[in-house]
């Protein structure tokens, strides 16, 4: 059923989760917490080395002619594709069946293992929060333990510094604007602007998708009057969006970085915090 129902639109905008996006997000959190856990000692690399040395997936260990071995496999199999020669894809193929058989691997339970062995702390509340729930990662918080923190800044050629947010999505759809998607509890979202309906004016206004956000900003005063066709239905919405900074969020070091932030970062990052530059001394003369 959610395989049916996930494949595009509101709910999978709103109700769905990019594993690959949030596993990168996870293991920046985990990589720096370790880090802040252990002085700058240990990092998610040596979560890694420990789950190698303790759940590697062949009988006797990956070596180096597993390597050679696994590289010969991929070669044929690249040299059938090119050729297009169903043979040597089959004998790759057979040189992964008949290789020594797999066994190991690691669960959930072994990571946070892994991690309390590293790092001498408990994972189990943490885990439970960010991992298989949905508390949002304290970003702000972890980046400030290695000197960061991130900013929304205006961009140089940005001629105002700020926008509305309504927190949908659009497509050129022709003549006007189509809403794609809704972020959940947004201004448009609360509005009750839903992905499908065509965007035809703000305040009287013509709406095209080259000066959507100009007009929008043109209406100072809220709610602006959003006129919307929704399945040849033309219907009337009141919007109150909400104020952001135009521009892009930055990552940059704080002002008054100390000294363990500088060397949490260091041993984060892999290099040393930069020296600011020495002020040349004016000429007496």
């Amino acid at each position: 059923f959610d395989t049916w129902i996930d494949a595009g639109g509101e709910r999978a905008r709103n109700a769905s989760v990019n594993i690959y996006s949030k596993g990168q997000l996870l293991a920046t959190a985990m990589d720096i917490l370790i880090r802040q856990q252990t002085q700058g000692a240990k990092g998610l690399e040596h979560v890694h080395q420990y789950l190698y040395q303790h759940h590697r997936v062949y009988s006797d260990g990956y070596s180096s002619s597993d390597v050679l071995r696994d590289l010969k496999t991929m070669g044929e199999i690249v040299k059938g594709v090119q050729a297009k020669k169903v043979d040597k894809i089959e004998k790759g193929r057979s040189l992964f069946t008949t290789s020594t058989p797999i066994k190991g691997g690691y669960t959930a339970a072994d990571v946070r293992k892994a991690l309390k062995t590293v790092t001498g702390q408990d994972w189990t509340t943490w885990w439970a929060q960010y991992v298989d729930g949905k508390a949002e990662i304290p970003f702000t918080e972890l980046l400030a333990q290695v000197g960061l923190q991130s900013l929304l800044e205006a961009g140089k050629d940005d001629e105002q510094k700020e926008e509305w947010f309504t927190g949908w999505k659009i497509r050129d759809a022709g003549e006007f604007p189509v809403v794609t998607e809704v972020e959940r509890d947004s201004p448009a979202w609360n509005a009750g602007v839903v992905a499908g309906d065509t965007l035809i004016a703000a305040n009287g206004l013509r709406l095209s998708i080259k000066d959507l956000n100009d007009k929008l900003w043109l209406s100072q005063t809220t709610p602006i009057k959003l006129a919307v066709f929704r399945r040849d239905e033309l219907r009337d919405i009141d919007l109150t969006p909400s104020r952001q900074v135009k521009g892009k969020f930055k990552l940059k070091a704080l002002d008054q970085a100390d000294d363990v932030q500088k060397s949490l970062n260091a041993s984060w990052l892999g290099v040393a915090w930069p020296v600011p530059k020495a002020t040349p001394e004016k000429s007496k003369e």
